[in-house]
């Protein structure tokens, strides 16, 4: 039998936010062209400017007669005779102190008398006696203290933050995670939002780069480190266009603090948390949306050893950013720059190692697995797993071209999955997102199958191996309280995290526990990786399945699962809207109402501007007009700003 199903039997994957897109065979590095431009979405693209171009950024700069326009833009701004320097231009003759200036700033300055400009500083530089060439200076070892490039010559590293960090020392790697109080730019799983929008630019991923770099200079002079090796960062990315572009600015950024960058291109996000730990890097970054659709991207940061950074680190890393002036002030010095190294067999890399997971006793010879790969990062890295495992893969949503990830496929949209496995007649399905660190399954039968049924299966699995550490598991408050009955009954116990994988693994490590995951698909075995890992867990789940001799067909009948009803209110600033009274109003009617037979949570996004709410509960209908009402509710909130 083949390896592939028929062209033919695909479904449509045409994207309605953009135009004609000819196909290419390297879809991910695609020339951008207006052939195959995307169309703009409402609120996305070039956006016209509320008030005429002139009026928000003053009158164009006016050449001097006789000067040209590339002259007066080198120049430093003059003060007028007599004014002390670091003062205000003066104002013009005959304007009253304080009122407006009758005519343009930049017109005044370029009109400045000519014998003014003679006295510019940089001018006096250039006219000086020419010297003779000195030689190039001794390259100092990496971290060894320098003097800033720009500003104070006297200013060094350190006294450049201290204005950043006047409220203690600085950290980076695992730090006791807080509340996200106080962060401007970093949510539940790193920076996301909409490309070319605050924050997510290529200046912020720049500054990003920069300040990366300056922790790890800071964390190793407290340390008492005069002297230490280059810094190394990892950078990854998945299948978006304006990948290309966040990951250049921040190999940009780290370079010019003097970081080595190893690119490691498109791959999954697990895949680059063990590549960073495996290269001996001390930082790894993945530019990735996960499961957002194409116009949205992000950054991830991970530490040394390959674990997402805590919300003390990303404090740290927007102060740097909101001083990112004092960046600019501490570049390193030319013979300190960065060097940019590309890790070619990192996809090779990853595939051995998910391939040394399963135990070699066990093979997949025999099993047909349908396996949407979301048009995402895991495009290559999965089909190469399971084929070279022995299975008979028929892989769907393998062909990203920039634009279509995640697109009516993967996780989010299982049933594109479920289909295929029905018309395959398959094993199971496998749904990945588009930076594979989570997934969702689909049964023999094509039914979805949840994160918490999977969660249990794998519980009880580890638990009757003995390998269940403390017979207990972490899940998120989103997790099914069927998931709890069942665990309960298997003898597990389980703790209950705030929602993130990245918190879940921090409550691994802190209790000494060994397994856990969401309700959305993220699975972590801390014993094998350090954040969830989607492939990794459709190879532990064909495992148990294997080795307990279950049908591929029970799968979505594990255990009973209380009725949801899932809300997404779209708000202007939903940490305001959760801090109005009604919230609280609405838990207490809410719990009124389902006694002791569900719950209600209702919390803000850390990735989008929603506030979310979830009821669930036995009885389908109440659950479900609650949580209409809820989110009517929430809708109608005035936050006070």
């Amino acid at each position: 039998m083949t390896d592939s199903p028929d062209p033919k039997d695909a479904p449509s994957q045409k994207n309605p936010r953009r135009s004609k897109v000819a196909p290419h065979d390297a879809p991910y590095a695609a020339p951008f062209s207006p052939q195959n431009k995307p169309v703009p979405s409402p609120g996305y693209g070039p956006q016209e400017p509320d008030e005429p171009l002139d009026e928000d950024l003053g009158e164009p700069l006016v050449e001097a007669p006789g000067e040209a326009l590339s002259e007066a833009l080198v120049e430093p701004l003059v003060e007028a005779p007599g004014e002390a320097p670091g003062e205000p231009l003066s104002e013009a003759p005959g304007e009253a102190p304080g009122e407006a200036p009758a005519k343009s700033p930049n017109k005044a300055r370029a009109k400045a008398p000519a014998k003014a400009r003679a006295k510019s500083p940089n001018k006096a530089r250039a006219k000086a006696p020419a010297k003779s060439p000195a030689k190039a200076p001794a390259k100092a070892p990496y971290g060894a203290p320098h003097e800033a490039t720009d500003g104070d010559p006297n200013v060094s590293l350190d006294e450049a933050f201290d204005e950043a960090f006047d409220d203690g020392p600085v950290t980076l790697g695992r730090g006791k995670s807080r509340t996200r109080a106080n962060k401007t730019f970093f949510g539940t799983d790193g920076i996301r939002g909409v490309v070319n929008r605050e924050p997510v630019t290529a200046k912020m991923a720049m500054n990003l780069g920069q300040a990366v770099i300056h922790l790890l200079v800071r964390k190793n002079r407290q340390a008492g480190n005069k002297t230490f090796p280059r810094p190394r960062v990892v950078i990854g990315q998945d299948t978006r266009f304006s990948s290309d572009m966040l990951s250049s600015a921040l190999a940009a950024g780290v370079m010019s603090q003097g970081g080595d960058v190893y690119m490691a291109g498109v791959l999954p996000t697990p895949g680059l948390a063990h590549l960073t730990s495996s290269l001996r890097a001390n930082v790894g970054v993945v530019i990735s949306a996960s499961h957002n659709p194409f116009e949205d991207n992000g950054i991830k940061v991970f530490d040394e050893r390959g674990y997402k950074i805590s919300d003390e680190v990303e404090r740290n890393l927007e102060k740097l950013i909101n001083y990112s002036q004092n960046l600019t002030r501490c570049l390193a010095l030319p013979a300190d720059v960065g060097r940019l190294f590309r890790v070619e067999d990192a996809v090779s890399r990853y595939v051995f190692y998910l391939k040394s997971v399963l135990p070699q006793k066990l093979n997949l010879r025999g099993l047909k697995i349908v396996l949407d790969c979301a048009n995402g990062a895991a495009f290559r890295v999965a089909p190469a797993v399971f084929r070279e495992l022995g299975a008979e893969v028929y892989p769907i949503a393998d062909n990203p071209d920039g634009y279509n990830i995640n697109l009516n496929c993967g996780s989010l949209h299982p049933e594109f999955c479920a289909q295929k496995v029905s018309q395959l007649n398959a094993d199971l399905g496998v749904a990945l997102d588009g930076d594979a660190d989570r997934v969702i399954f689909i049964d023999g039968l094509g039914q979805v199958v949840n994160g918490d049924q999977i969660l249990y299966l794998l519980a009880d699995h580890l638990k009757n191996k003995k390998a269940l550490a403390k017979n207990t598991m972490v899940s998120t408050v989103m997790s099914n309280l069927g998931l709890d009955l069942a665990l309960k009954k298997a003898g597990i116990e389980l703790k209950r995290t705030a929602v993130g994988d990245r918190y879940v693994s921090e409550c691994l490590r802190q209790e000494g526990l060994n397994f856990g995951g969401e309700q959305s698909g993220h699975v972590i075995f801390l014993d094998h990786s350090t954040t969830g890992d989607g492939t990794l867990a459709a190879l532990k789940t064909v495992e148990a399945m294997l080795e307990t001799k279950r049908s591929f067909a029970t799968l979505g009948s594990l255990i009973g699962v209380h009725h949801q009803a899932q809300k997404n209110v779209e708000v202007a600033n939903p940490a305001l809207v959760m801090a109005s009274p009604k919230i609280e109003q609405l838990r207490i009617f809410v719990n009124s109402k389902l006694q002791d037979n569900g719950r209600v949570l209702i919390r803000a996004s850390g990735t989008e501007p929603y506030v979310r709410v979830l009821i669930e509960g036995t009885n389908a209908d109440l659950v479900d007009k609650l949580a209409k009402f809820c989110s009517d509710e929430v809708a109608k909130i005035q936050p006070q700003a």
